[in-house]
């Protein structure tokens, strides 16, 4: 039982200064944006039970890990057998992404009551670490959110949701694989670097 102390088109694009990423309402269109990569990781939550400080996560090929923390007191996170979240009302929960390959982030994002169930009309808010933000909100627990990224996404933060609100998270999936413009320029930088090792 949680504590009582007290969310565009299907590729729309989110963008800030000096990065942007694809958003995605629909898993099909997402995982064809990651190439069906098969080296996707994705994390069901299933089988944990409890409250603890932090979470920690890993999988994927190349390997992806990530860490899931909680505001609001301790311990903070909150995972009971089929998704992760808040164990506090109106608190963050943060995804800190710990290898630097993560391109592609992808989920169930949404708001819960005391009693796990979902809050219809309840807005999500997700702040990324290179300053984008995208609120938006579900229609039901099986609605997907999904990001693909020109730069590594190294967190990922659920804004407060509100009195008696819980952030909740399910079927999280990661890729490494970027967007296609910054694979084109990772490509490039591959080609000159063989051509400068070619010429020394």
């Amino acid at each position: 039982m949680k504590s009582t102390i007290a969310a565009f088109i299907v590729a729309g694009l989110m963008s800030t200064a000096g990065a942007s990423a694809q958003v995605f309402t629909s898993l099909s269109t997402f995982q064809t944006a990651i190439g069906n990569d098969p080296g996707a990781y994705t994390e069901t939550f299933t089988g944990g039970a409890g409250s603890s400080v932090l979470q920690n996560f890993s999988g994927g090929s190349p390997l992806m890990a990530y860490a899931v923390t909680a505001g609001g007191g301790t311990p903070g996170v909150y995972r009971e057998g089929t998704f992760i979240g808040n164990n506090f009302s109106n608190a963050t929960l943060t995804f800190t992404f710990t290898t630097s390959n993560v391109f592609a982030v992808g989920g169930n994002f949404f708001v819960s009551d005391i009693n796990d169930a979902f809050v219809a009309n309840a807005s999500v808010t997700l702040n990324f670490s290179d300053g984008s933000t995208d609120t938006f909100t579900p229609s039901g627990v099986a609605d997907f959110r999904g990001y693909v990224s020109s730069t590594a996404i190294t967190s990922l933060v659920m804004t407060a949701p509100g009195a008696a609100r819980f952030n909740t998270v399910d079927n999280l999936i990661v890729s490494s694989i970027p967007t296609p413009g910054a694979a084109a320029m990772l490509g490039l930088a591959g080609l000159v670097a063989a051509g400068r090792r070619r010429r020394a």
